[in-house]
């Protein structure tokens, strides 16, 4: 029997919020060091580039991840694992370490644990961490070294668009279909090529329709992506295919004539200045289609508005 793919899902995950949070000021890191030697831990670090969150950074954030304050935010992401004990001993010393090592405070980090799977009942309850008003976000402010960690299970987070991004990885079918249908009509979509194919090569192989390989890479499921995005196209009409693709996508590979190919004089003169309009023009090009009236007439009005 063949051994399964090696999957690293943490990173799978942190290249789709980096094509979702980088464009609003969230750098995304996988794999960071929390000490200044290794080893290195199998972490995602959101950081915002500013002192504060702003809105358009909360709207991409999922709920839990856009309630805190802090500016470092540090996710133990549990796949297949799922939670245990150990996990969040794990969590609590990657985030003892990380403070030191960046010489951070406590209120800058928040630590979360993220799950896709749901944990035995009691679990949750016997470590003293209780439901928040947010569906799927786990909290305790009793004590002060769990006071900043939250537990996230995806398979309870609302299919809000905000959590879509993250709950596509949720381990139910059902959830990642609900995911699935809310990021289709995401306005990131059309805007982002990236995204896209992030996106469908995510829908491919945690719906079981990829090929199966030794190791599974963002890249490799990029171009799965690519190779969905390209079979949709073969059978799209070319101005609804237009449509998802930004202005600059639209244009690679053209040549300038190709750019204006198509567009009336007007509109391939819109916005220029008379003078950008009749540069490089010489002075026949520029008198063509006057009356010799009227080049008189310009003359006479020249001559009076520049006496010598």
């Amino acid at each position: 029997m063949a051994n399964p793919p090696l999957i690293r899902w943490h990173r799978l995950l942190g290249v789709l919020l980096d094509a979702v949070l980088s464009p609003v000021g969230v750098s995304v890191e996988t794999d960071i060091p929390v000490t200044a030697e290794p080893p290195r831990a199998d972490l995602l670090l959101l950081r915002r580039q500013q002192s504060r969150w702003n809105e358009a950074q909360r709207q991409r954030l999922a709920d839990g991840l856009r309630d805190t304050d802090a500016g470092h935010l540090l996710i133990e992401f549990k796949y297949t694992e799922g939670l245990s004990e150990n996990a969040f001993m794990q969590l609590l010393s990657y985030d003892y370490f990380y403070r030191r090592h960046r010489r951070l405070s406590r209120d800058d980090v928040a630590c979360f644990l993220v799950s896709a799977t749901t944990p035995r009942s009691d679990l949750l309850t016997r470590l003293g961490f209780h439901p928040t008003d947010r569906a799927g976000v786990y909290g305790r402010n009793d004590h002060p070294l769990l006071a900043a960690m939250q537990v996230i299970l995806l398979n309870e987070l609302t299919p809000a668009a905000h959590n879509a991004f993250l709950k596509c990885f949720a381990s139910r079918h059902k959830e990642q279909e609900a995911s699935f249908r809310v990021l289709q009509h995401n306005e990131l979509l059309g805007s982002s090529l990236r995204i896209e194919r992030l996106i469908y090569g995510l829908w491919r192989l945690l719906m079981k329709n990829a090929p199966e390989i030794q190791e599974i890479t963002p890249e490799y499921v990029m171009q799965l992506g690519q190779e969905l995005i390209d079979a949709v196209l073969d059978f799209t009409p070319a101005d609804k295919v237009m449509k998802h693709f930004t202005a600059e996508e639209r244009l690679a590979g053209l040549d300038l004539r190709e750019h204006l190919a198509g567009l009336a004089p007007q509109e391939r003169l819109a916005g220029l200045a008379p003078q950008e309009r009749l540069a490089d023009l010489d002075l026949k090009d520029r008198l063509a289609g006057l009356t010799p009236d009227q080049i008189r007439h310009y003359l006479e009005q020249l001559e009076k508005s520049n006496p010598q």
